[in-house]
């Protein structure tokens, strides 16, 4: 790391031909003390190296004898006594040609002891690039550590430019809730140290256009195959795309124009290849779908290699991003809707009086599961337990009822059976009552959540039950029973169906086609409106704009936030109040 083997080679290079009586003397001591070094005795290697340390017009071995000095006293375990004489090597020999490894040495011993302002003064004073890739990796090693914002803050008021520094913030920041991200400091890291958050890639000047192109890329013919987590109809796509063309309609009227090409897929990787070698596809503004798996990942390459935006209208899947800066889900993630419960229960059930006691039933698919965890990884890193994280496939729910409502015989202090006055058994929850406080189940299945609803029922506690608006789907789904058992449900597509807005896209949808619009059309032309008034507004790499504000009043839905992210972060928390849904999370501008 520090070069020991190329100032050796330049001293043998530099002093090969110097010659008198004084400097062989430098010489024998100077390489005595190298001898003792490569030998690992590092003590006496520092006492044979001190005579020709001296700083005078003959000693030309002076820095580097002092170099090793400084670095067989760290090893040594002498660090103030290194971090001293490597300060020294950098003092009294300004110019040296391993002047930088002597910074790095200082700034290392600086890092070590959690030094951090002296270690990014040191670390600022490297030149060239030769070691740069050294002290970025010492940097963000020890500035990693760094647990305080507030220091990481005053760090960087500091040392704005330090590039490792800038980079461990922008991580600290991703990792805090929605509400404690400091976005003003995020972009003016990122512009000042010119880091592109996504990924570096994404083009700076985004162009805009008259008319833009945008492609449906979709599996037109393509029945009952599973595929994301649902049956896959041709139906679901023939809706989705009517809603996308409606969306085109109402574009115009804002005289936003988009000019709209169909692509099948025919759901089937060989014939999304093939589609893919069309010229015409890459001279695409935008990509809307694919849905499916297999050219789902070809559309995502291709997106990422020709830099253009795709947006899936439907997924919760983060994988169908796949860290590409182009790629966007329209609705959040699992993991963001996951995020954002955990969020809504730490602010919601969190005062001092609340039972902090919960239990995790997640469903059978990943995304379930990629919920479950992100949820639980928040409430746990406030102060809420959870007592049991359990996996629930349909087909056997009743293990939910089960776990929940499980009775045990009530025992004496002598282990004894207690019988009440006729004879019988007493018995009691095997899970007491009210020791539970709150219950996230993480599906959108709502075969599931019933079971979780009749063990509530039935177990007559105080159980406050989180969990997601597609239950509301539900042919079968009874509103009142949910309104009675006061259940929170995360909405990341929720539209309020009695707004003017909605009211006036359902009367123009019947009029045109004698239906009510299904959900799927609903997100077709949601998907549409979004990314036509972000186009017309921030340009084809609309990711840019998107990184600066929060997205209000383009479509059916009240918020659009991606703000540093490809999936929507702004999900609102709905709850019966009179048999209307009601927004439970207002949330700032700022949100």
């Amino acid at each position: 790391m520090i070069g020991i083997r190329n100032i050796v080679s330049a001293i043998v290079l530099l002093f090969v031909s110097l010659a008198g009586h004084t400097q062989s003397e430098y010489k024998a001591a100077y390489n005595n003390g190298k001898t003792l070094f490569k030998l690992e005795k590092y003590t006496l290697a520092m006492e044979a190296f001190k005579p020709a340390m001296e700083k005078n017009g003959v000693n030309p071995y002076a820095p580097y004898a002092s170099f090793y000095y400084a670095v067989s006293a760290y090893r040594s375990g002498y660090k103030p006594l290194a971090r001293d004489m490597f300060i020294q090597v950098t003092e009294k020999f300004k110019g040296w040609e391993f002047e930088n490894e002597a910074y790095l040495w200082t700034a290392l011993i600086f890092f070590e002891d959690s030094d951090y302002y002296p270690g990014l003064r040191y670390a600022s004073k490297l030149l060239g690039k030769q070691l740069e890739k050294d002290i970025f990796r010492i940097e963000k090693k020890y500035l990693s550590q760094i647990e305080s914002m507030t220091i990481l803050e005053n760090l960087y008021n500091k040392y704005p430019k330090d590039k490792a520094l800038a980079l461990v913030i922008i991580e600290k920041i991703d990792t805090v809730p929605l509400k404690d991200k400091n976005f003003e400091l995020l972009q003016l890291i990122s512009e000042s140290n010119d880091i592109n958050i996504r990924s570096g890639i994404v083009p700076k000047e985004s162009v805009k256009k008259d008319i833009y192109k945008v492609a449906a890329v979709l599996p037109f013919i393509y029945e009952n195959m599973e595929a994301s987590g649902f049956y896959l109809r041709r139906s679901l796509v023939v809706d989705l795309y009517t809603g996308i063309r409606q969306g085109v309609e109402a574009l115009k009227e804002s005289n936003i124009h988009i000019a709209l090409y169909a692509y099948d897929t025919k759901g089937d990787t060989a014939v999304t290849a093939q589609l893919l070698q069309d010229s015409e596809l890459s001279g695409m503004d935008l990509i809307i779908g694919p849905l499916v798996p297999g050219p789902s990942r070809l559309l995502n390459d291709f997106s990422f290699k020709n830099k253009i935006n795709i947006i899936n209208p439907v997924s919760n899947n983060a994988e169908v991003i796949a860290n590409n800066p182009f790629s966007f889900l329209l609705n959040p993630s699992s993991v963001t809707i996951g995020l954002r419960g955990g969020e809504f229960a730490v602010e919601n059930l969190a005062d001092s009086s609340s039972n902090k006691n919960m239990i995790v039933y997640y469903g059978y698919r990943e995304t379930d599961y990629l919920m479950a965890e992100a949820f639980e990884k928040v409430v746990q890193a406030d102060s809420f337990r959870v007592l049991s994280m359990k996996r629930v496939h349909r087909d056997s729910t009743e293990m939910i009822f089960n776990h929940l409502t499980m009775k045990i015989s009530v025992r004496d202090s002598l282990g004894n059976e207690v019988r009440d006055k006729e004879g019988h058994v007493m018995e009691e929850l095997l899970i007491p009552s009210d020791s539970i406080g709150s219950i996230f189940v993480a599906t959108l299945d709502y075969k599931i959540a019933t079971e979780v609803f009749s063990a509530v029922a039935d177990r007559r506690d105080s159980i406050q039950i989180i969990g997601h608006e597609n239950w509301l789907k539900d042919k079968t789904a009874n509103y009142q029973y949910i309104q009675d058992l006061g259940i929170w449900m995360i909405a990341p597509d929720y539209v309020d169906y009695s707004s003017r807005r909605y009211q006036q896209f359902e009367n123009a949808y019947i009029s045109k086609h004698h239906i009510t619009p299904s959900e799927f059309v609903i997100a077709g032309y949601e998907c549409m409106l979004f990314v036509g008034n972000v186009l017309a507004r921030f340009g084809v790499y609309f990711q840019n704009g998107l990184n600066k504000e929060i997205i209000t009043g383009v479509g059916l839905r009240e918020k659009y936030d991606f703000r540093f992210s490809n999936d929507n972060q702004r999900i609102p928390i709905i709850k019966f109040e009179d048999l209307n849904l009601v927004i439970q999370n207002i949330l700032p501008e700022y949100q």
